[in-house]
């Protein structure tokens, strides 16, 4: 782990201590770049990426939860799920109860490219905390987690948020 950070000549101590938002947003964006490379010899975006990865941990989801899960906007949701059913990679049902409400889930080819893709997202965010301690790792995920809570506005939506991490 590098030390900690220097103070930049010029910047307040309390700028300095907003540098972390910056370092967050070009992590992200470079993240989503790599992400995007490994995803395009599957013919997928990150949404429809997203939608994967989650309803294998929150299977026979409505789409009206997915879409709040995933702070994503109906007509984004609905394309995604769109090319994802159309590739057979999700079932999308009326609910037998509320026939108002839609309920989508990954099939068998779903949870199989999942799988594939979930590994080498490991192998790359294995790649980015080489060598960086596990105290470090848990600091910096305490710090994400009250940030999470704090902008989500109450713990319970970040716990639920944190616990779908948690699932197997």
């Amino acid at each position: 782990m590098s030390e900690p950070a220097r103070q930049v000549q010029g910047f307040s101590a309390e700028a300095q201590r907003l540098r972390i938002f910056y370092v967050f947003a070009h992590l992200w964006e470079r993240r989503e770049r790599v992400l995007s490379e490994i995803l395009r010899p599957y013919d997928l975006s990150l949404t429809q990426w997203r939608l994967l990865y989650t309803l294998a941990k929150l299977p026979n989801r409505t789409m009206n939860e997915v879409a709040d899960f995933l702070t994503l906007d109906r007509t984004s949701l609905t394309r995604a799920v769109d090319k994802l059913v159309a590739r057979g990679l999700l079932l999308r049902a009326e609910v037998a109860h509320d026939r108002r409400l839609t309920e989508v889930t990954l099939t068998a080819a779903g949870r199989a490219l999942r799988a594939e893709l979930l590994d080498q997202n490991v192998e790359l965010y294995e790649r980015l905390i080489e060598g960086v301690d596990d105290a470090a790792l848990d600091a910096a995920s305490d710090v994400m987690e009250l940030m999470l809570e704090r902008i989500v506005g109450h713990r319970a939506g970040a716990r639920r948020i944190m616990d779908l991490y948690d699932r197997p």
